[in-house]
């Protein structure tokens, strides 16, 4: 089964699973903070190829053309948690909180971040949320 899973009260959350390959082309107008779960991804730019796998979190920037193919890996579905920032956010963060980018174009690809317990956390946490069915008060 291939798809994405997203929740009304999770509106910025995505989730991706797939049992085979699959993909396609990518222009997204949001910044795309990825973390590969199991399976790999694939990210197919103009002139690089970048690979992920379990445990690995990137950031793409928006407006990014890029291809991005899923596969499953040693019999485990490809699955990924994509948390959405839209550029609005990103300027009200940045208007608090000086940059601290160095040497960093915006059109150099995907950011990569070190495995990092704390983004593991940070997306682990976010799984409940696209289960929720509904919100009780």
């Amino acid at each position: 089964m291939t798809g994405k899973q997203s929740n009304r009260y999770a509106e910025l959350v995505v989730v991706c699973h797939g049992d085979r390959r699959y993909g396609g082309e990518l222009v997204s107008e949001d910044h795309l903070l990825i973390s590969v779960l199991a399976g790999e991804l694939k990210v197919v730019l103009a002139d690089r190829t970048h690979w992920y796998g379990p445990g690995d979190a990137l950031l793409l920037p928006r407006r990014q053309p890029a291809t991005l193919l899923k596969y499953p890996k040693d019999g485990v579905a490809y699955r990924a948690i994509l948390l959405k920032l839209p550029p609005d956010l990103v300027r009200s963060y940045y208007a608090q909180h000086s940059p601290a980018v160095a040497g960093r174009t915006a059109t150099a690809g995907p950011l990569a971040f070190p495995k990092s317990p704390l983004l593991q956390s940070l997306f682990a946490s976010l799984l409940p949320y696209l289960e929720l069915k509904s919100v009780d008060s």
